[in-house]
C-alpha cells in the first residue's frame, strides 16, 4: 500500500464514509464541486480491479436519471480505485438523524417518489441495487434525492432471469433493510431462496417508514433478532403463499414461529401516514418477494398522489 498516496488524501475533505474500506471526498472536479469514492486496494478489503469496474459500469448505466448520482469518471491504480461523482453533502440517513420534528406528508411524498422513481428506472435496466438503506441515498441542496453507492449492485442478463431470480448465496444489504429471502438464506442450502427486484421494494418500505418516525423499521444486531421483529410486525410467513420461504424460516428458526402476540402490522404509522400509507408500507414489507408491489405500482399507490401537494 502507497502510505504516502493514503496520506495525500486524508488531506481532504471528508464527506463520509462508504462501507469499511471506502471513504468520500469533496474535491473539484473540472470547476463543478463533485466527491470523490476513494476504494483502497489491499490484503485487507474486498475491493479490486474487478469489483471497482462491475460498481461503475453497473453505476454509469443509470446515472443520467436525475433521482441517481451521477457518475463523472473512474480511475483504477494499483491501491486504490477513485469514483468521480456528483457531490451531495448529506445522505437522507443524516437528514433523519438531524430531524427535530416528524416530516410532512408533502415531505414524505415527495422524497419516496424520488427513490421510487429511482428504482423504477434500476429495474427497467435489469439492475437490483441490493443495498437500499438511508445513508446509500444522498440528498442535495433543493432536498431532492439520489440514490448512490451501486457497489453490491447486480445486474440480470434477461428479464427471463429476474423473472426468475437468482439463487441467494449470501445475506446481502444492510442487515436492518435486508429482506426474509436474505435473511433466511441457509448457508447450507437445504432450501434454495432466490432474490430479484422486490429485495429493493422491501428495503423501499424500511426506509418509508424511518422516513415517518425518524428510526429504523427493524433495528437488528443478527438475522434472528430480524427475524423475531419481523415476525412481531408480519406474524409467521404462509406456507401457501411462500412454501420456499416458510420451509426456510422453519428449519431456521421452528421454535420461534411458535408466537403468541398479535402482529402488530405496522399500526403505529397509521397516525402520521393514514390508512392509505398503512397501506403502501403494508404493499412493500410483506414477507413473500411476488406479494410486493413493484416501484411503478407504488408510484401509481394513492398516497403518492401529488395533486394535493403541488
Amino acid at each position: 500500500m502507497n502510505k504516502r498516496r493514503r496520506r495525500d488524501v486524508d488531506q481532504l475533505q471528508v464527506l463520509g464514509e462508504a462501507g469499511s474500506t471506502a471513504t468520500v471526498y469533496a474535491v473539484v472536479f473540472q470547476g463543478t464541486n463533485a466527491a470523490i469514492k476513494v476504494m483502497w486496494i489491499d490484503k485487507d478489503s474486498h475491493n479490486d480491479e474487478k469489483s471497482i469496474r462491475h460498481e461503475a459500469n453497473i453505476h454509469k448505466q443509470v446515472d443520467e436519471h436525475p433521482n441517481v448520482v451521477s457518475l463523472f469518471a473512474i480511475c483504477v491504480e494499483e491501491d486504490r480505485g477513485i469514483l468521480v461523482m456528483e457531490r451531495c453533502d448529506r445522505t437522507l440517513g443524516s437528514w433523519i438523524k438531524a430531524a427535530t420534528r416528524c416530516p410532512s406528508r408533502r415531505e414524505i411524498v415527495y422524497m419516496m417518489r424520488d427513490l421510487l422513481l429511482a428504482l423504477e428506472f434500476c429495474h427497467r435496466r435489469r439492475i437490483v441495487h441490493r443495498d437500499v438503506k438511508p445513508y446509500n441515498i444522498l440528498m442535495d441542496a433543493d432536498g431532492h434525492l439520489k440514490l448512490a453507492d451501486f457497489g453490491l449492485a447486480s445486474q440480470f442478463v434477461s428479464d427471463a432471469e429476474a423473472a426468475q431470480g437468482r439463487n441467494v448465496t449470501a445475506a446481502y444489504a444492510t442487515i436492518w433493510w435486508r429482506a426474509p429471502e436474505l435473511f433466511l438464506h441457509d448457508e447450507q442450502a437445504r432450501v434454495r431462496l432466490t432474490y430479484s427486484y422486490p429485495v429493493d421494494m422491501w428495503a423501499a418500505g424500511c426506509v418509508f417508514a424511518e422516513i415517518c418516525t425518524r428510526r429504523p423499521l427493524f433495528r437488528a444486531d443478527t438475522n434472528t433478532d430480524l427475524f423475531l421483529l419481523v415476525l412481531g410486525a408480519l406474524g409467521a410467513p404462509s406456507k401457501t403463499h411462500w412454501p420456499d420461504g416458510y420451509l426456510a424460516a422453519y428449519i431456521l428458526y421452528c421454535r420461534l414461529l411458535v408466537f403468541g402476540r398479535i402482529p402488530h402490522q405496522f399500526r403505529f404509522l397509521a397516525h402520521i401516514v393514514g390508512d392509505e400509507g398503512l397501506d403502501l408500507v403494508r404493499s412493500l414489507v410483506a414477507w413473500a418477494p411476488h406479494e410486493r408491489i413493484t416501484a411503478t405500482q407504488a408510484l401509481a399507490h394513492p398516497f403518492l398522489s401529488t395533486k394535493d401537494h403541488d
